[in-house]
């Protein structure tokens, strides 16, 4: 009989859609029964054209209209209840949680619904932020502290975003479970662009990936090198200010943003060098398929990031907001050819060594089919954290 498996999301976009989707689209079906509850109004495009092939594999999908982002007593109570009459219909032997929302309501109705087994990943958590002030902090804080004792186990996606969570005690370090992302290897088939050195990057317009950095620091160079382009795939709330600025610079040809793509990989292989620029992050997918394409990277040196960049290794890691160090970090990388050959070479080689798709979901069918995961899961994390 298969196993059953309720995932809750209350976003699925960027890199929870890509994690998700790449869950779905591979793990064993023969040996899981799958539904899906989802907002309505927070899935992105590509999941939702993704939607058809998974439900031909036999995945099922609940969207919950009360499931929404902000902190609402009314939708949240309503949504609490509509997804323990799902959880009482379907009756899974495991939920698995992505993200704070719905890692908060989804544990609670789990909990209400005595289900075996109930999994929480975070993806990066919101006290993480360093643009909350300490009180949110403390308010997210104290609500992850009460809300691990409603499941069994948290997947942390990084060492960093574990360390953190053990030394917030918002988990106990029994129930944490480290298993890094992973993505399908696959091989470059669009050619860098020759007239000019491209510099990349993939995220969401949002603060938390900080565009505003991304700008200044693409500002500096394109107006003091030749031959330099910039491009930021991604949509957002802060799409309009950051286009506004490159207008106002007259810079429309030297940092373009695409807005959302729905191949954006076919433009990310273009790039010669990948940015990235977030405050804070779990395990960012899109620094995974830079290393997956053999791109040297400049990344800012926060939990996630600082795991998949290797100082000196495959790229550099610089302070968050610290422009002028990420100029200076670019332009060393611009200026030396076997620099870059190296950190290129060394970004591949990393990937395959660390973060192959096999491994996620070997990890992950673990976690749901072994009563004490952690044990069996011990070695292996152990040789996964041990690069050096």
């Amino acid at each position: 009989m298969r196993r059953k498996i309720l995932y809750v999301c209350e976003s699925i976009g960027g890199g929870v859609r890509k994690h998700l989707l790449d869950v779905l689209s591979h793990i064993n079906h023969a040996k899981y029964e799958i539904v899906v509850a989802h907002s309505v109004d927070r899935t992105d495009p590509i999941f939702l054209e993704a939607m058809d092939s998974l439900k031909e594999k036999g995945v099922k999908f609940h969207a919950l209209s009360d499931f929404v982002r902000e902190i609402s007593p009314w939708k949240d109570t309503k949504a609490l209840f509509k997804l323990i009459r799902l959880i009482r219909d379907f009756r899974p032997d495991i939920v698995h949680c992505h993200s704070s929302k719905a890692g908060g309501i989804g544990r609670i109705a789990s909990y209400l619904c005595r289900t075996n087994k109930i999994i929480y990943t975070p993806h990066a958590y919101m006290f993480q932020n360093s643009e909350l002030n300490q009180l949110k902090k403390l308010v997210f804080l104290f609500f992850e502290r009460v809300l691990d004792k409603f499941c069994n186990y948290t997947i942390n996606v990084s060492e960093g975003e574990r360390d953190t969570a053990l030394q917030h005690k918002v988990t106990a370090p029994r129930k944490s479970i480290l298993i890094y992302n992973g993505i399908t290897k696959t091989n470059r088939e669009f050619a860098p662009d020759q007239s000019s050195f491209v510099i990349g990057t993939t995220a969401r317009l949002e603060p938390q990936k900080d565009p505003w950095t991304f700008f200044h620091i693409a500002k500096e160079i394109v107006t003091t090198c030749d031959n330099v382009k910039f491009v930021y795939v991604g949509d957002g709330s802060m799409r309009n200010e950051i286009t506004q600025a490159i207008k106002e610079h007259q810079l429309e040809d030297k940092i373009i943003l695409t807005g959302f793509q729905r191949n954006p990989m076919e433009i990310v292989q273009t790039f010669d060098l990948y940015l990235i620029t977030s405050l804070y992050e779990g395990m960012p997918y899109s620094v995974l398929e830079a290393l997956n394409y053999g791109l040297p990277l400049v990344a800012t040196d926060v939990i996630g990031n600082n795991e998949v960049v290797k100082d000196g290794y495959n790229g550099y890691l610089f302070g968050a907001r610290e422009v002028n160090e990420g100029v200076q970090k670019i332009i060393s990388i611009m200026n030396d050819p076997l620099l870059a050959a190296k950190f290129a070479s060394n970004s591949r080689q990393l990937f395959e060594q660390k973060f192959q798709i096999e491994h996620m979901l070997s990890s992950l069918e673990v976690v749901y089919d072994v009563a004490r995961p952690e044990q069996v899961l011990l070695e292996s994390n152990h040789t996964i954290s041990s690069y050096s």
